[in-house]
């Protein structure tokens, strides 16, 4: 496996429902010289075309959306893109969703009130192989171990 450069922008491709939310984070990326906004993905199938087709560092996959198994959704991102990270995104920071989705081969979890310097601390540290966890989300993971 290849390892990136520090120097080098983190492709970050963004799986959520909420169109404000993508947004959101398009704007702030692009606010920034250390990431590159690799897209956005409403659906499952969706994503798993723009990850192989975008090759993102990171993906960015909101844990709970409509009609869609995103625990299901991991290994068919990392079939489409085998070196992806992949870290979940939730407004809920529960301990068995965090077992869950590091079960599936998530790298990461990342609850969405953390400030904007977390997230992408924790992105960063995700695209250089680190699991992580935001500090809420370490909190009840080891509160419901």
């Amino acid at each position: 496996m290849a390892f990136r450069s520090s120097s080098t922008p983190v492709r970050v491709l963004v799986v959520d429902d909420n169109l404000l939310a993508a947004q959101a984070f398009e704007r702030w990326f692009g606010t920034r010289s250390d990431f590159i906004f690799a897209g956005w993905a409403a659906d499952a199938q969706s994503a798993v075309a723009r990850a192989g087709d975008k090759a993102p560092d990171v993906v960015l996959l909101d844990l709970e959306m409509p009609g869609v198994d995103t625990l299901g959704l991991i290994p068919q991102l990392l079939v489409a893109c085998p070196t992806v990270r992949i870290v979940m995104l939730s407004g809920y920071c529960r301990a068995s969703d965090i077992s869950r989705s590091l079960d599936a081969g998530a790298f990461g979890y990342i609850t969405k009130d953390e400030p904007t310097s977390v997230i992408a601390d924790l992105i960063s540290r995700a695209a250089a192989g680190e699991c992580v966890l935001s500090p809420s989300a370490e909190r009840s993971f080891m509160a419901g171990a």
